[in-house]
């Protein structure tokens, strides 16, 4: 069963920060290592989860801004947020807030009663320009803390990712990928091109820059995944920063 267990919101940059960062730790850690509930497979979503809850020995809260905005369903006993949360701190896993897109820690009382020492553990903050190091360092932590071997990691070969993409919001994209370069495409919703840029790729890692009508000139990395129908990661728009992950259509 899974050593770590990310815990998140299924919504916008809270989700795709996840996701990212589970793709990061599986590439270090092995797949069978992390446990997101993306993967879960046929059956009781519930026996699943708590299957996995009661096996694991540390537990990483993705906290962003969907998360501080909808802090008010934790009050529900019955939130799987809360569950999840409370069988950690039950269990006295190691705990990792982990704050992404700039999201504060929540206040103490804000939280139900069975969730305030999470407070309590030392935080780790995630920003686009920094990803890469800060989840290395995570990454090294969890391994020597949990004693998981590192895995022996070759340059990955990467399928051909050009054709459609599509965000979690919905947002559509079109790649073209020649060689060790991509050109990006963001189109509305009748498939007119109102943005784009360029992208490099060294292995499953990628670099590039972006311009976005609503946000203008960005610039972020991604990791694709090993089948290649993901990508996820972050970009900075000037004074924004977002998670994001998209899937092949």
């Amino acid at each position: 069963m899974p050593s770590i267990f990310i815990s998140y919101r299924k919504q916008g940059v809270d989700k795709a920060s996840a996701l990212h960062l589970a793709m990061d730790m599986r590439e270090s850690l092995g797949q069978k290592a992390v446990f997101l509930d993306e993967q879960l497979g046929l059956g009781r979503f519930e026996d699943q989860l708590v299957d996995n809850l009661q096996s694991c020995r540390a537990m990483l809260a993705v906290i962003g801004p969907d998360w501080n905005r909808r802090i008010a369903e934790l009050q529900n006993s019955g939130d799987w947020v809360r569950r999840e949360l409370e069988a950690g701190l039950q269990r006295r896993l190691l705990m990792v807030p982990v704050l992404v897109d700039d999201a504060p820690l929540p206040r103490e009382s804000d939280l139900p009663v069975s969730l305030r020492k999470l407070v309590d553990y030392q935080v780790v903050h995630l920003y686009p320009q920094h990803w890469k190091d800060v989840v290395s360092t995570l990454i090294d932590e969890l391994a020597e803390y949990l004693k998981l071997p590192k895995q022996q990691v070759g340059v990955p070969a990467i399928p051909n990712l050009s054709g459609d993409w599509f965000d979690t919001d919905g947002v559509h994209l079109r790649l073209d990928h020649r060689g060790e370069n991509l050109e990006i495409s963001l189109l509305n919703n009748w498939g007119q091109v109102v943005g784009g840029g360029s992208a490099t790729l060294s292995g499953n890692q990628i670099r590039f820059s972006i311009r976005r009508p609503d946000y203008g000139p960005g610039t972020g990395t991604a990791t694709v995944s090993p089948d290649g129908r993901q990508i996820s990661g972050a970009v900075q728009y000037a004074m924004q920063r977002f998670g994001f992950s998209i899937s092949k259509r």
